[in-house]
């Protein structure tokens, strides 16, 4: 973990040190329920032992609906150090290194905690007399919730991996967004029930476990298809030797030109998932056309120039890659307007486009192909170089260079995209 990151995850949890304490000097009244609190630590920490992997920058679990209920119910110290303490126990059991169970409870008290005081605050007119009056209250501590819980976790993430962190706020906090209000909402629920009577906890445990399952379901059903369709591109590029893993290599100098040019990571994950089945098309173009060694006729080059277009058919009727089916269809068109298969040209052609082609082209350059030996790394980057305003867009073309400058001089690091290191 870099230094940064390191001194980031110190700082959160000297804050959530601080907080607590400050949270608890009115707060051990509150520990008069035991019976209660120890319900919603076992609940809570049920919920968290079992989060889903939402995208590739962290976790959501239905935790927060607990979280929700329980600075409803108890006074701010109290409900984060229940929070901190489900949060220790999930991630003792999940065996997670030492930093992360540190960061993760820290982070869990500062949202909690902070939430709890947003909503107990007497200048905000607590305690309430009805649920009108406590809704737009419990509206600005689930919000503040809601972005400590997201601005944290992102962090940490843009700190250990190098990635600028607007940017990664930008693309990646409203993917949470829906899931929390909902969880958030139930809730308030529980609270507002069990204050009626406590064995109606019980009853909530059905709809929060639905919950769960159709974020874990829809989880589950991306991922299986984001599978399907790459294990579907990865046996075009299996049909030989000389194009294995193409598709991998391709998706890998896309992502990291892509980064090059500080595009915005959701463009930058458009490309990555484009590149990876940029060859998808070619999945009805017989080995005969694929493999010839010489020269192909013109029906053969008709077919193979149909690839790029089918391509983008077939992932276009799959919504997660509908805003990459674009880029999926130009990424053989060139700078100039003499590519294929609508000749568009410049700035027309869509940005990711422009990127898969430079890397496209620069991967086959390098590897055996049936009809010609492969270039040396020397004279394939001459070759960008040279197609640098025609085919190449020239700045996605310097860019490419100082990615393959980097990795010479092995300071390229590695700009796969992240993995998640703590829950959300």
């Amino acid at each position: 973990m870099p230094r940064i990151a390191r001194t980031y995850v110190m700082l959160v949890a000297t804050s959530g040190v601080a907080l607590c304490l400050f949270a608890l000097k009115p707060s051990f009244r509150g520990m008069s329920d035991p019976v209660t609190i120890l319900m919603f630590v076992v609940l809570t920490s049920a919920a968290e032992l079992r989060p889903v992997q939402l995208c590739e920058y962290g976790f959501v679990s239905v935790a927060p609906a607990f979280h929700s209920a329980s600075y409803i119910m108890f006074e701010p110290g109290i409900a984060a150090l229940m929070a901190a303490a489900c949060s220790v126990i999930a991630d003792l059991a999940g065996r997670r290194p030492p930093h992360k169970t540190v960061f993760n409870a820290a982070q869990y008290v500062l949202c909690v905690g902070t939430a709890g005081l947003i909503y107990h605050a007497p200048i905000l007119g607590y305690p309430r007399p009805t649920l009108l009056a406590d809704i737009p209250v419990f509206a600005v501590s689930t919000l503040v919730y809601y972005l400590l819980n997201v601005g944290l976790v992102l962090t940490a993430f843009s700190l250990a991996e190098g990635r600028e962190l607007f940017k990664v706020l930008a693309s990646q906090a409203r993917l949470y967004l829906f899931q929390y209000l909902s969880l958030a909402c139930l809730g308030m629920l529980v609270s507002r029930v069990y204050g009626r009577d406590p064995l109606a906890l019980v009853l909530f445990v059905m709809p929060i476990v639905i919950v769960y399952l159709g974020i874990r379901n829809y989880t589950e059903l991306q991922s299986e298809t984001k599978k399907a369709i790459e294990a579907l591109a990865d046996s075009i590029d299996r049909r030989d030797d000389f194009t294995f893993e193409h598709s991998l290599r391709v998706a890998d100098y896309s992502v990291r030109t892509a980064r090059e040019l500080k595009l915005p990571e959701e463009v930058v994950e458009q490309i990555h998932l484009a590149a990876r089945i940029h060859d998808l098309g070619k999945v009805g173009l017989t080995s005969r056309v694929l493999f010839k060694k010489g020269h192909l006729g013109e029906l053969e080059w008709e077919r193979i120039r149909e690839h790029p277009q089918i391509g983008g058919e077939i992932a276009g009727k799959l919504k997660m890659y509908r805003n990459s089916t674009a880029i999926l269809r130009h990424h053989h068109e060139n700078y100039d307007g003499s590519g294929y298969p609508d000749g568009l040209a410049g700035d027309n052609i869509p940005t990711g486009a422009r990127v898969i082609r430079v890397a496209d082209a620069f991967d086959a350059m390098t590897t055996d192909r049936p009809y010609r030996k492969a270039l040396s790394r020397r004279k394939a980057v001459a070759e960008i170089r040279k197609g640098m305003g025609t085919l190449f867009d020239p700045d996605v073309g310097g860019a490419f260079l100082k990615v393959l400058a980097a990795e010479k001089e092995g300071t390229a690091g590695d700009d796969s995209l992240p993995v998640g290191v703590s829950r959300g």
